[in-house]
């Protein structure tokens, strides 16, 4: 692939799906250099709060590796709630047809992100092992 990048899917198992299709749609790329370290790359059947299918794979060759993850249990519910009636206050409550009901689905769902985004905060984590 052009600028030294290789794609690193493999398999055509669906990463996108909903209830009226299924696509192989995104594409995972990654430096030439770093392909030659990548393993195991899948596509998972976690749910992921929208139609995009987690993608998972395996690095190896590092020597540390930092885990980077949010706990839902240190998360400020008061402040996330906040959050969520602040972002849904423009959202209409008048749905006549699917399209508006696509739009709202669409603009709920990102005010229930972008709030977790801002209420839960980041932890890292040293792992000193090799990934693989």
């Amino acid at each position: 692939m052009a600028n030294g990048l290789d794609i690193m899917n493999s398999g055509n198992k669906p990463t996108f799906v909903t209830p009226n299709r299924q696509e192989v749609i995104d594409i995972t790329t990654a430096p030439v250099y770093v392909g030659n370290c990548t393993k195991d790359w899948h596509v998972t059947e976690e749910v992921s709060c929208s139609g995009h299918r987690y993608i998972r794979f395996t690095v190896t060759g590092i020597d540390q590796a930092v885990d980077v993850y949010r706990n839902p249990c240190r998360t400020n519910w008061e402040s996330f709630r906040t959050n969520i009636l602040s972002c849904l206050s423009d959202m209409t409550d008048k749905i006549s047809n699917f399209a508006d009901l696509e739009i709202a689905a669409k603009q709920f769902q990102e005010a229930i992100v972008l709030a977790y985004n801002e209420n839960c905060p980041l932890t890292m984590r040293m792992n000193n092992r090799n990934i693989s």
